[in-house]
């Protein structure tokens, strides 16, 4: 007899089902390793995990907004590769399948890849799940009180208060950016690339950013506004910067869910501003907007026609006012060492966003082991590939500068 079990999603989740066509919304996080993974330990703690997490097995169903799980389905999670294999062309599908994917190859390396649905969780909620899984692989215990709490409704009337009038996430930039990556081939591919900042070389970018009273995410936003600002020829830069709303959160519990805002930011570049300039013009203006709570934006009106309207409906007033900006940046901040595995060494650890289509693209930032990691996914040439790595290492050239 074939069972199936229903888990709700929520109002915030939709949002990243409704360019499926401009990018496929998946977060990842790419492990090297000193020695091949044990695939049955792993295997064994994805099963735990899904216990503790079952919309993992599920798919997703955007006429309902819910997760989906059939006894009869085939919940293949952990996929062995061949050497020939390429790790970033794997097929996923949170439709029909599983909402995550772990990919592993062992040849010339050992390496796992590791994808998530976005329309499950945002980067923060895939870091609390990365420590649950790296958790139950190490056969940890975890409370007893256990529970995973999903929605934002609690964190959004804290911080409504009486006031209810936000600007609209729908709204779009006076300045759109387009990166001018070459026009090429018909044939493209899927590349991830990165540039890492050594232990040594980003202590003394956070030394620097201490001694001036920033954040390392003012600090590197404005080496990538210069680099867009040079590479696009615009002097006004709109570009959006996401904030975890869990800081806003009294409760401890956990949270593997779409909980982020968004400030809209719009910085202005002379000719003679250096990082130090540009990062203050991006603290300021992060904390004026802080202070007015503009990073809700939508999501108080999101959540209220959710209530009152069919998915459907919801889903279409959705499709036609919300819109993925071109250029974009997103900062997965530190993934602490609650994240390894006990009968192993991990050499290297990122974690990145969804594939973009040039001339769409996206820095991703993320920190392991005191390493800072700038990346992309891209779908595009081997020529843009190499314009998307010239981007970042450029980036980071910026920034070990300015440190020094």
């Amino acid at each position: 007899m074939r069972k199936r079990h229903y888990y709700k999603g929520e109002p915030m989740d939709m949002l990243h089902t409704v360019a499926f066509k401009e990018m496929y919304p998946i977060i990842s996080c790419i492990v090297k390793l000193s020695s091949p993974i044990n695939v049955n330990r792993l295997k064994k703690a994805v099963e735990l995990t899904s216990v503790q997490i079952p919309e993992i097995l599920c798919h997703y169903q955007p006429g309902k907004n819910r997760w989906v799980y059939s006894s009869e389905s085939n919940h293949t999670v952990v996929i062995q590769l061949g050497e020939n294999d390429d790790l970033f062309q794997q097929p996923v599908d949170f439709l029909k399948d599983t909402q995550l994917k772990i990919f592993i190859k062992n040849i010339p390396e050992p390496i796992i890849y590791m994808v998530m649905s976005h329309i499950f969780t945002d980067g923060s909620g895939f870091k609390q799940f990365l420590y649950l899984l790296a958790n139950n692989y190490n056969h940890k215990e975890l409370a007893s009180n256990f529970h995973n709490q999903r929605s934002s409704e609690s964190i959004i009337k804290a911080l409504l208060g009486n006031n209810g009038e936000y600007k609209s996430k729908m709204d779009l930039p006076d300045h759109v950016l387009t990166m001018p990556f070459t026009n090429e081939a018909p044939i493209l591919k899927k590349f991830v690339d990165y540039v890492g900042i050594s232990k040594d070389k980003f202590l003394k970018i956070n030394q620097r950013v201490k001694k001036y009273c920033l954040t390392i995410n003012d600090v590197i936003m404005a080496a990538y506004i210069i680099t867009l600002s040079r590479e696009t020829k615009l002097t006004k830069i709109s570009i959006p910067c996401p904030t975890d709303l869990r800081q806003f959160s009294t409760s401890q519990s956990l949270r593997i869910a779409n909980l982020t805002g968004e400030y809209g930011l719009i910085i202005s570049v002379e000719n003679s501003d250096n990082i130090f300039k540009i990062a203050q013009k991006i603290h300021n203006q992060i904390m004026n907007l802080k202070s007015k709570k503009t990073f809700l934006q939508s999501i108080p009106k999101l959540q209220s026609i959710y209530h009152k309207l069919p998915v459907f409906f919801v889903h279409w007033i959705i499709s036609k006012h919300y819109h993925v900006q071109s250029v974009s940046y997103t900062n997965f901040g530190i993934l602490d060492r609650q994240f390894y595995f006990e009968d192993n060494t991990i050499l290297h650890c990122l974690l990145t966003g969804s594939f973009r289509k040039v001339p769409q693209f996206q820095l991703a930032v993320s920190t392991y082991s005191g390493v800072c990691i700038l990346s992309f996914c891209m779908i595009g040439s081997h020529l843009n590939k190499e314009e998307g790595h010239d981007i970042i290492k450029n980036i980071v050239i910026l920034l070990e500068k300015w440190s020094q």
